[in-house]
């Protein structure tokens, strides 16, 4: 209630979401959203958002919603702590500097980095930005801008990594199709559907060895 009331101080350029949103955007727009919702006074328990981490969760959520996969998010993330010189906080109540060069704070890091991904990204903020979007739906029917919660859910902001995990691809094996085999792989602009051309020469190009190669004989 709180949320649609203080929305209405806005202009539709302030509150739609890009489709292809830069750090900086989405970094924006979770401002907004923590504010609109008051996340901070609302959000309680030991894995509850906090804005002073909203920087971070940008970074996460910027490599999500563009198909990064998790090694390359990880690898954001370690750099992120590194740069910014960030503390983890480990469960005995210890908080320590991150020292890239610590295996105990690598592995530490990591292990957060994919609850996050998976509860404060893949849950929570999804949660608070699936009801933002609705909002922008009620609010401005006819072009309400990107849906960034289908992005979280689907791990990309492509429609065709959409259309391929809807075929059952997993989201990394849609995302190594998208990316490598682009112009065989087409939206319909009529019915949104995906199109997908010389599926024998696809198959024929994946190597037996490579990791999707499975994947993609028994569904494409």
């Amino acid at each position: 209630h709180n949320a649609f009331n203080k929305i209405k101080n806005y202009s539709i350029d302030d509150l739609k979401l890009s489709w292809n949103p830069t750090h900086d955007d989405i970094k924006g727009k979770l401002e907004l959203i923590f504010d609109l919702y008051q996340i901070d006074q609302y959000s309680k328990g030991l894995n509850r958002l906090n804005s002073k981490s909203i920087t971070y969760y940008a970074v996460i959520l910027s490599k999500w919603m563009h198909g990064n996969s998790l090694s390359e998010i990880i690898a954001g993330a370690i750099s992120y702590y590194k740069s910014n010189r960030r503390e983890l906080y480990f469960s005995n109540g210890v908080r320590e500097l991150f020292d890239s060069g610590n295996p105990t704070h690598i592995t530490k890091l990591v292990n957060d980095t994919i609850k996050d991904i998976e509860l404060k990204v893949g849950y929570q903020l999804q949660n608070y930005i699936s009801h933002y979007c609705q909002l922008l739906s009620l609010i401005f029917e006819s072009n309400p801008g990107a849906n960034w919660s289908q992005f979280i859910e689907f791990g990309s902001n492509d429609p065709v990594v959409w259309q391929l995990q809807f075929m059952g691809f997993s989201r990394h094996c849609a995302v190594f199709l998208k990316n490598n085999f682009p112009r065989h792989l087409k939206i319909d602009s009529g019915n949104s559907q995906l199109n997908i051309s010389n599926r024998e020469g696809i198959k024929s190009k994946v190597k037996q060895s490579q990791l999707y190669w499975l994947e993609i004989q028994a569904l494409l």
